[in-house]
C-alpha cells in the first residue's frame, strides 16, 4: 500500500491503520524482510530398458521408468510482523506442508518380424504397468511464544493453537495392452 508510511517515527515499521483509507493492511515490506518462507523441492528421475532378441525374428524390450519428487515447505511469520501486532499482539505463527509422489511406469514390447518372398509380416503386442501414489502432512499453529525457534518448536504452543493438522494418501494405477499387426505385400 503507498499510502501506508513505511517506518514509524523511531524507525520502527509502521503499526496501524492506513491514514488515507482509515482501515488496516499488511505492511508488504515487513512481510518481505520478516516472515519466512522457505521451499525445499528435490526429484529424481530414473529411466533404463532391457532387450533381448530371442529369435531371429522376436525381440523382448522391458522399460522401467520412475519419477519421484519430495516437496516440504516452512512458513513462519514472527510476533514482529506489523500484522501480528495490530492483530492484538499476536504471537508468531507457522505451517509445515510436504508432499511425497511416486510415479512408476513399466512398458513391456514382444516384436515379430518376417518376411516370406514378396511379403512381411509385423505383429507387435505390449503390456504397460503404470502406478502413482501421493503422501501429504499438513500443520498449522498460532502462538508460538518465541520468534527465535521458527517453525522447528512448534511443540512449544499449546493445543488449542494448532488450527490445522491434515495427513492423507492416494493412490491410482492402470494397466494397459496394445497390438498391432502389419502385413503387406
Amino acid at each position: 500500500d503507498p499510502s501506508k508510511p513505511v517506518y514509524d517515527d523511531e524507525g520502527n515499521y509502521y503499526v496501524g491503520d492506513n491514514p488515507m483509507l482509515g482501515n488496516d493492511s499488511d505492511h508488504l515490506l515487513a512481510n518481505a524482510e520478516l516472515n519466512q518462507d522457505d521451499t525445499t523441492l528435490d526429484r529424481i528421475f530414473i529411466n533404463t530398458y532391457i532387450q533381448a532378441t530371442l529369435s531371429d525374428n522376436l525381440v523382448l524390450k522391458s522399460t522401467f521408468n520412475g519419477d519421484f519428487l519430495y516437496s516440504k515447505r516452512h512458513r513462519f511469520i514472527p510476533s514482529t510482523n506489523p500484522s501480528n501486532i495490530n492483530n492484538n499482539n499476536a504471537l508468531a505463527s507457522a505451517n509445515i506442508n510436504t508432499f511425497y509422489d511416486a510415479d512408476f511406469l513399466n512398458e513391456n514390447t514382444l516384436n515379430y518380424k518376417k518376411t516370406f518372398g514378396d511379403h512381411s509380416l509385423n505383429v507387435l503386442g505390449a503390456v504397460t504397468f503404470q502406478t502413482h501414489s501421493r503422501e501429504t502432512t499438513a500443520l498449522s499453529v498460532t502462538q508460538i511464544p518465541s520468534d527465535g525457534v521458527g517453525v522447528n518448536a512448534l511443540q512449544l504452543t499449546s493445543s488449542e493453537s494448532v488450527t490445522n493438522v491434515s495427513t492423507g494418501y492416494s493412490e491410482d494405477h492402470l494397466i494397459g495392452i496394445l497390438g498391432r499387426v502389419q502385413y503387406a505385400f
